[in-house]
C-alpha cells in the first residue's frame, strides 16, 4: 500500500513539473513571438521612410501615395508661403512650438515718402495721397499709426490742429476732411470743363484724352449728342496753343471724335519721322593699351655715302 501512495506522488509531481515546463514555454514562446512582430514593424516603417525620403529627392510620382501624398502637401505650403511675396510685402504667419499664431509684418519706412506740399498743384497732391495709402496698406498700418504717420507741413498742421478732437484722432474722419480739403478741385466739374486750356508743353492728343475726361465728369455726353459733340470739338480747338494746328482743324468737320483723334496720331508719327536722329557723342579712349600701332610710318632715309 505504501509503494501504490508513493507511486501517485510521484505521478502528480510529474503531472505538475510538465504543466510548469508548458507555461514557462508558453510565456518564452510569447516572449520570442514579441520580438518577431516588433522587428516584422521596424522594417515597414523604414520602408515608408525611405519612400517619403524618395519622394522629397524627387523619386519617381508613380509611388506610394500616401506617402508621397503627405510629402508633397508640406512642400506646396512652403511653395505658397514664398511665392505670396511677389509685387509689394506681405505678412507672413508662423506657429509656434506652443500652438500659437504669430504673424510677421514687414517694416514699411515712412521716410520712403516726402512731405506733404500744399502748395502743389491738384494732380501731385492727388498722386501724394495715392503713395501714402498704398505704404499704409505695404505695412499693415493700423489707424493710430496712420495719424501719426502723415506728414504735414506747417500750415496743413495748423488746419489739422483746428479740427474736432474726434476728428483728428479717427483715422476714418481725418482722412475724409484732408481729401476734402486738399485733394478736391474747389470747382465744379461743370467749370473745370469750360475752363480747360491746353498746359505748356502738353500734346494735342493728350489735351483732347483730359477733354474728354472732363467732359464725362462734367455730364457732357458729346458720343450720344450730334450738337453736343459739335460743341465739344470747337471748344478743343479753341483752347489749343499750336496756331498752325489750330487754323487747320477749324476747316475741317468730323463726325466722329475717333477721326480728329486718328488725325492727331498721324501728326505726332510724321513728326517723330521728321525730327532728325539724336547724335551719339563718341568718347575717346586714352589708355595706353587701346593706342592705335602702325598708323604712320615715316619714310626711310638713304644714307649718303
Amino acid at each position: 500500500m505504501t509503494e501504490t501512495k508513493y507511486a501517485k506522488t510521484e505521478t502528480t509531481s510529474k503531472v505538475a513539473t510538465t504543466n510548469a515546463s508548458q507555461t514557462t514555454a508558453q510565456k518564452s514562446g510569447s516572449k520570442s513571438t514579441e520580438p518577431t512582430r516588433s522587428g516584422s514593424r521596424k522594417p515597414s516603417s523604414r520602408r515608408t521612410s525611405d519612400k517619403k525620403h524618395s519622394g522629397r529627392r524627387g523619386g519617381d510620382p508613380s509611388d506610394d501615395s500616401s506617402s508621397s501624398g503627405s510629402s508633397d502637401s508640406g512642400s506646396s505650403d512652403d511653395y505658397s508661403d514664398s511665392s505670396s511675396g511677389g509685387g509689394p510685402p506681405q505678412a507672413t504667419t508662423a506657429t509656434t512650438l506652443g500652438g500659437t499664431t504669430v504673424t510677421f509684418r514687414p517694416y514699411v519706412s515712412s521716410s520712403t515718402l516726402e512731405d506733404f506740399d500744399d502748395d502743389a498743384q491738384l494732380p501731385a497732391r492727388r498722386r501724394w495721397w495715392e503713395r501714402f495709402l498704398n505704404l499704409t496698406v505695404q505695412g499693415g498700418w493700423s489707424d493710430r499709426t496712420k495719424v501719426y504717420e502723415l506728414k504735414m507741413p506747417p500750415a496743413v498742421r495748423n488746419w489739422k490742429g483746428q479740427l474736432s478732437k474726434r476728428s483728428r484722432q479717427d483715422w476714418t474722419r481725418l482722412s475724409k476732411l484732408f481729401k476734402r480739403e486738399y485733394c478736391k478741385s474747389k470747382l465744379s466739374e461743370a467749370e473745370r470743363y469750360y475752363t480747360m486750356t491746353q498746359r505748356k508743353g502738353e500734346k494735342a492728343l493728350a489735351f483732347l484724352y483730359r477733354l474728354n475726361l472732363a467732359a464725362e465728369r462734367a455730364g457732357v455726353y458729346f458720343r450720344k449728342s450730334s450738337k453736343k459733340r459739335e460743341q465739344h470739338l470747337r471748344q478743343f480747338v479753341r483752347n489749343l496753343s499750336d496756331e498752325s494746328l489750330k487754323e487747320t482743324l477749324q476747316s475741317h468737320r468730323f463726325k466722329k471724335v475717333a477721326d480728329l483723334e486718328y488725325i492727331l496720331k498721324k501728326r505726332e508719327e510724321l513728326r517723330q519721322e521728321d525730327s532728325p536722329p539724336a547724335r551719339v557723342q563718341q568718347t575717346r579712349d586714352f589708355r595706353a593699351d587701346n593706342v592705335v600701332r602702325d598708323r604712320f610710318k615715316p619714310k626711310r632715309r638713304t644714307a649718303l655715302s
